[in-house]
């Protein structure tokens, strides 16, 4: 381990997973290399969250041989599953994975390389140096979200619904405060979390875009969900 890598900080990599029994197996595999060859101290938290199909097996079978890597479940929902590992996560940094490694390890390789800790990042998509090719079916949603939250709360963030990234202690305090257990989630901590903390940056990504991934995005239930927590939090505040 060199001096560099002691620099580091130890690191809560959290994956909600419902149904992507295509992907999970690559993304677990890609963790267990990247913090491999960086000598990190880490953990690997995956959530199930009511898959159907065989995304619970595959993943059993991969954490068999992998100490650091553990399954646990919780409630259908987005939002559940990463209260659910967040709560149950022990180290200094808090790491959203999303179970197709959207980012792969741009995030975070991002995140360290620069310095950025303990200050709280947004995985950015629209940031002028995130590589991004992604279907336009995707666009059209995430522009949506984007203008929905901007005209509600003022948030003239253009990429909420990514992954982020953040000293652990921060992140467990206002996730305690957020009320939504579905889409709306990240939105809604990193709204708390800005209001709270105010400072926080925006980093850039590469997006991974796998021939065998498919959403698990329905999408006027989930805009509809989506209304109805931002309101509910419109309310609230």
């Amino acid at each position: 381990m060199s001096i560099l890598d002691l620099m580091y900080p130890s690191i809560s990599a959290i994956i909600p997973l419902h149904n992507k029994s295509s992907e999970i197996k690559h993304t677990l595999e890609s963790l267990f290399h990247y913090f491999t060859i960086k000598n990190l101290d880490y953990e690997v938290i995956i959530v199930e969250n009511g898959s159907i199909d065989n995304s619970k097996l595959i993943t059993e079978e991969f954490i068999k041989n992998h100490k650091n890597m553990y399954l646990f479940e919780s409630e259908k929902g987005l939002g559940k599953a990463l209260k659910f590992g967040i709560e149950k996560s022990t180290k200094q940094v808090i790491w959203f994975v999303p179970a197709d490694f959207l980012f792969e390890t741009s995030d975070i390789n991002y995140y360290l390389t620069h310095d950025i800790y303990p200050q709280f990042s947004i995985c950015s998509r629209a940031h002028p140096e995130s590589e991004v090719n992604r279907a336009i079916n995707r666009r059209l949603i995430s522009y949506i979200y984007f203008l929905i939250y901007k005209t509600v709360l003022g948030l003239n963030i253009r990429d909420l619904q990514g992954a982020f990234i953040g000293e652990a202690l921060s992140i467990k305090k206002v996730t305690k405060t957020v009320k939504s257990d579905n889409f709306f989630f990240q939105t809604e901590l990193i709204s708390r979390y800005i209001k709270i903390y105010s400072s926080f940056t925006e980093i850039p990504v590469s997006v991974y875009e796998s021939e065998t991934n498919k959403t698990t995005i329905k999408f006027f239930r989930d805009i509809f969900r989506f209304i109805r927590d931002l309101f509910n939090y419109k309310l609230d505040k």
